[in-house]
């Protein structure tokens, strides 16, 4: 990830373990008071990352707070419990549509019954997942908190 994008850790699960671990290093410079942001490594780039933006409105001012500070690319990264088993666990879902409902992405995305994800960023999310080795399938997902600014 380039120091143009970001991501969103809603459980707060990576963002735990990269403090506990020490690789986590405050962004001491974040303006946005209510969160903090961290910079790791990871192949060698420096990765940020925004811990605990649970909700469709704080999550949209979280993202405009990234989107203002030069963030292009957000990536949201979070764990659910499966609706319909596609397969045997473990197994990755990455997000290709989301079903609308009540919800922050209305006053930002004209409204339609599902947010659908760029076809082009889920393949590239995919063939990167399976090149670890890991089983990856394509999937909707029910959200309420879909679409940040700059989504389609």
């Amino acid at each position: 990830m380039s120091r143009r994008s970001a991501s969103l850790d809603p459980d707060g699960d990576v963002v735990r373990h990269l403090k506990a671990s020490g690789k986590a290093r405050r962004f001491a410079s974040w303006p946005c008071y209510h969160t903090e942001l961290h910079t790791f490594e990871l192949a060698g780039d420096a990765v940020r990352i925004v811990g605990y933006a649970v909700g469709a409105p704080f999550a949209v001012l979280v993202a405009e707070e990234l989107f203002a500070c030069g963030c292009r690319f957000l990536l949201n990264l979070t764990s659910a419990g499966q609706i319909d088993a596609v397969a045997a666990p473990p197994y990755f879902v990455v997000i290709d549509r989301a079903l609308r409902d009540e919800g922050t992405s209305y006053h930002y995305v004209a409204p339609s019954e599902f947010a659908e994800a760029d076809p082009r960023l889920v393949a590239i999310a995919m063939e990167a997942v399976a090149r670890e080795g890991l089983r990856v399938f394509a999937g909707a997902s029910w959200t309420n908190r879909c679409a940040v600014p700059g989504d389609n």
